[in-house]
């Protein structure tokens, strides 16, 4: 081989190898690990109503909790035709991303559309804007662990399996664009509402790094006893509503059929009780969940902490007017000792 040639092909090899990865053939993410080995935390909502401070978060940090997620509110700007965060929110997450690196803790980002914005023409294009925006925000970012692309996607149609066909095509979409610039963990929630039933229908998606996620509020008359046109004093366990951890059991099968069939990653993004619940019933409730938890080694973020004082595991009172909270609450104990 002549020595010209042989030199243009040595620094092509050169060049070549010292390229970086394309991001589809890039290592697992490290921090899967927090989605595959039972680690727990809380909610933290939108910063709306949230009274959270960093001193809570080191007491938290303290008894065990190290993942934290929050559903921030999108606000779209007609003027420029596209999505942001409203200011609120905004000022909420940089806040709470400033204690939580502080302090080597993870976050989750979820974001809240409206129902109207599921109707823009636009929609998917917009949405999958936002979030690299927010991709290229947190590239390099090591507090940042995750985005749960939308909190509960439900859009505006009449058949459920209509909705994950929707649903996918967007988030596909979405995905798409952010792994243009990150290969961050991606937050997966079938459509409707993050339903475990959902997962009747649902199929991978053709991404890696996912982590499939469901929300736990089943039966609503029990978890949303007290708000709305749900009456109160309904028990766990009852026979006469059918209640125990088989019914839950029952609820949550086609998740385990899911992770068994494709071998993913399962985090149970929410799940509670209503204070407002008798109180032993409460505590009956949730512990047969944890216990599901448990057996399965997903991880889990409570819903919620310091925001909306009905889902607060501080506060123990079922009037909905007493508010005092109690550190070492029985619901408290639980999640600690999980």
């Amino acid at each position: 081989m002549k020595p010209v040639i042989q030199g243009w092909l040595l620094f092509l090899l050169g060049f070549l190898f010292f390229l970086p990865p394309p991001l589809a053939l890039a290592q697992p993410n490290e921090n899967m690990l927090y989605f595959k080995s039972g680690y727990k935390g809380f909610n933290l909502g939108s910063g709306l109503n949230s009274t959270l401070t960093k001193s809570d978060l080191v007491r938290l940090k303290a008894i065990g909790f190290q993942l934290f997620r929050v559903n921030l509110k999108l606000n779209y700007n007609s003027q420029l035709g596209l999505f942001e965060l409203k200011n609120l929110s905004e000022l909420f997450l940089n806040k709470l991303h400033g204690d939580l690196e502080s302090l080597g803790l993870k976050l989750i980002i979820s974001v809240v559309p409206s129902k109207v914005d599921w109707l823009r023409p636009d929609f998917e294009k917009e949405l999958s804007l936002f979030w690299q925006q927010i991709a290229q925000r947190y590239r390099l970012d090591k507090t940042v662990i995750a985005f749960d692309i939308i909190n509960e996607p439900t859009p505006p149609l009449l058949s459920r399996i209509d909705n994950e066909r929707l649903w996918r095509n967007i988030a596909n979409s979405v995905i798409e664009g952010i792994r243009k610039i990150d290969n961050k963990i991606i937050v997966y929630e079938p459509a409707p509402w993050g339903l475990p039933e959902g997962f009747k229908w649902l199929k991978p998606v053709d991404f890696e790094n996912i982590v499939y996620s469901f929300h736990m509020y089943s039966p609503h008359k029990f978890t949303h006893q007290g708000i709305r046109a749900h009456k109160k004093r309904v028990h766990y366990p009852s026979i006469k509503e059918g209640l125990d951890i088989k019914y839950l059991r029952r609820v949550i099968e086609p998740v385990i059929k899911f992770q068994k069939k494709y071998d993913v990653p399962i985090y149970v993004g929410e799940f509670s009780a209503i204070r407002y619940a008798p109180v032993k019933s409460r505590k009956r409730y949730i512990a047969d969940l944890l216990k599901i938890w448990k057996e399965n080694g997903w991880s889990w973020t409570y819903h919620s902490y310091k925001e909306w004082d009905g889902w607060d595991p501080e506060i123990i009172s079922t009037n909905p007017k007493v508010k005092q909270r109690v550190f070492d609450s029985e619901i408290m104990k639980m999640l600690v000792e999980y």
